[in-house]
This record gives structure tokens, sequence and C-alpha cells, in this order.
């Protein structure tokens, strides 16, 4: 964005290097998700190898159940 300063919608002040450093964790967490949703249906454990792989991320751990719900496995039904 060329932007000193990025406000979000919730969150810290953020910066270009904050946005590049979230982009590569989501395009990481949806690869991963994606691996894992293929070979099992049990959101508890997509979760757990999920955290295990990913960085850990302020604010975040708490969506990772929904999203992984949401996202990946409501196809599945």
């Amino acid at each position: 964005l060329g932007a000193d300063k990025i406000i979000p919608g919730h969150g810290p002040l953020s910066t270009n290097k904050d946005l590049e450093d979230m982009k590569s964790y989501v395009a990481a967490f949806d690869g991963k998700a994606r691996k894992l949703a293929a070979a099992s249906s049990d959101v508890e454990h997509i979760a757990a190898e999920l955290q295990k792989a990913m960085p850990v991320r302020t604010r975040g751990e708490g969506l990772i159940k929904a999203n992984i719900q949401g996202r990946y496995l409501s196809k599945k039904k």
C-alpha cells in the first residue's frame, strides 16, 4: 500500500511489513488446513495440528476452529 501506518478495523496500528506477514501467514494456514481437511473431518484434530505447525498469532487462536469448520469442512458435508 505504501502507507506509513495502517489503521485496521481491530488490533494495533500496522505497517506494510505487518500486511506482508499476515499475507504469508494466511497462505501457509490455507495450504496446511486444506491438506488436513482433505484427510480428516475432525475439527479438533485439524485445529491441534495447525496450532503445532503455525506461528502463534495474538487474538487469532480462538477463531481457528470456526475458520476450519466454515471454510474447509462445510463443503465436505
